[in-house]
């Protein structure tokens, strides 16, 4: 019992690492590019929630194994959403908690939920 639950918590950690790092590495390149080029505060909003269901949707096919998709990828997809949330909070200084993080944590656990149903059926 006591090493399915290491698992369980194992996986989701993972996920969460490699969810944040993609969005770190993406952000990162868009920072870059967005030197070069004008780029409008719509095309950013659209790229960070792109990079985000992108970083939660390979992150749970990744560590997602075996059982509990759903689950799994829910849990990473708010943990994800949730430290994404305090690190703006902390880069930035600005907490904007309305309810556009309560659909943004939504979309996340709906994404990662989503993402965790289909890699347990990819691996059947």
């Amino acid at each position: 019992m006591e090493k399915t639950n290491t698992n369980f918590i194992s996986s989701i950690f993972k996920g969460v690492l490699i969810s944040i790092i993609f969005v770190l590495i993406g952000i990162l390149f868009y920072a870059f590019i967005s030197c070069f080029f004008v780029v409008s505060p719509v095309v950013t909003k659209i790229v960070a929630q792109s990079l985000k269901v992108i970083s939660i949707f390979i992150a749970c096919i990744i560590s997602v194994r075996e059982s509990k998709g759903l689950l799994k990828g829910a849990l990473i997809g708010l943990i994800t959403v949730v430290i994404e949330y305090l690190l703006i909070y902390l880069l930035m200084g600005s907490s904007s908690f309305s309810s556009d993080f309560l659909v943004e944590v939504l979309f996340g656990v709906s994404v990662g939920a989503i993402a965790g149903i289909i890699s347990i059926s990819l691996r059947k």
